[in-house]
């Protein structure tokens, strides 16, 4: 690994293969070969561009780790983008997150917690949309 600048190549490398791994998972994406090689490459270009091991100079020091903090948010987004481009205005993100936001600590809240998912997963169907559970 090349190193251009003060990271250490722990940092550089963890990077790299985290986002290889992200790429690759984009890549395997229903749809993914549907779309033309210009719409491919510009969606995967946010993961593309942290899979090498050099880091240019001017680059802050936390930067790789926060890079690797952001690499599922980018493949979500890429992945929202290659169902958003197959499927058109059918598709529908919902957040299982803000679901389960306050903490599950009974089998009470559990219940609610899942009976809120299912009712909003339940709309956008009722609404003829897909959805991409995220």
């Amino acid at each position: 690994m090349v190193c251009t600048t003060k990271y250490s190549s722990e940092d550089v490398a963890d990077t790299a293969e985290s986002y290889t791994v992200a790429d690759n998972l984009l890549k395997s994406t229903k749809g993914w070969y549907w779309l033309s090689d210009e719409q491919r490459q510009r969606i995967a270009e946010p993961l593309n561009s942290l899979t090498g091991s050099d880091v240019p100079v001017a680059t802050p020091i936390p930067q790789p780790r926060s890079d690797i903090e952001a690499r599922d948010k980018r493949l979500s987004d890429a992945v929202a983008e290659v169902h958003r481009l197959i499927e058109g205005d059918r598709i529908v993100q919902v957040r299982v997150g803000r679901h389960f936001a306050a903490g599950i600590d009974t089998e009470e809240q559990l219940d609610a917690a899942l009976g809120s998912f299912r009712e909003e997963c339940l709309h956008h169907i009722g609404m003829n949309k897909r959805i991409l559970i995220q």
